[in-house]
């Protein structure tokens, strides 16, 4: 049996890992009203172990920077999640945000499927059989807001397939959500020199 293993974003250590690892999006929605490139945005990773969160806001901040957008990671200034409606409003209007991306992440799921062999004849000689594979998938929701108006700019749904490690699935998540924004012009669309890599970043 084949099986590709993954250490969870949910809540293990981080490990130093290029992006390598695909990530798909899906159900992806826009405000077709909404026309303007963002230029300050509020970061808020949404995941209950704080070692994560803190490098996933600090992945958006690096791959926002690239593109020329200033960001904030939401954990300078919230440390826990669990804050008052009006101090999150009172943090983003006395700062000039005219932005705010959320990542929450929704869980792993484990698909299970058979990949074949060499066919009929394989079973004779020295052909190979088939073999049973399992992929774990760290799915997780990106919306964008526009704090102004509090109203949802954008959003979609992502899958990120067998990543090596919580690093790795964080730069490919990010990689892929930047990107994406800037493809439709709701930030700036200045291409990053390099690709991110959460490894650079000094832990806090």
């Amino acid at each position: 049996m084949k099986t590709h293993h993954i250490l969870v974003i949910a809540g293990l250590a981080m490990s130093a890992a290029a992006c390598s690892t695909p990530t798909t999006l899906s159900n992806v929605w826009r405000d077709p009203n909404y026309t303007s490139a963002m230029q300050k945005i509020f970061v808020v990773g949404r995941t209950n172990d704080q070692t994560n969160r803190h490098n996933l806001e600090d992945a958006y901040v690096s791959a926002l920077a690239a593109h020329g957008v200033r960001a904030t990671a939401s954990y300078h200034a919230f440390p826990d999640l669990k804050v008052d409606r009006e101090a999150v409003r009172s943090q983003l209007e006395s700062q000039g945000y005219d932005g705010v991306l959320v990542t929450t992440f929704k869980g792993v799921h484990t698909q299970t499927y058979y990949e074949p062999g060499m066919g009929f004849y394989g079973y004779y000689g020295t052909g190979w059989g088939g073999y049973v594979a399992t992929d774990q998938i760290v799915k997780v929701e990106t919306t964008l807001w526009c704090p102004k108006t509090d109203k949802l700019v954008w959003s979609a749904t992502s899958d990120t397939d067998n990543p090596s490690s919580s690093n790795d699935a964080i730069s490919s998540i990010v990689t892929k959500v930047v990107s994406t924004l800037s493809e439709e012009r709701l930030i700036a669309t200045r291409a990053p020199a390099v690709a991110y890599s959460p490894s650079a970043l000094h832990a806090y």
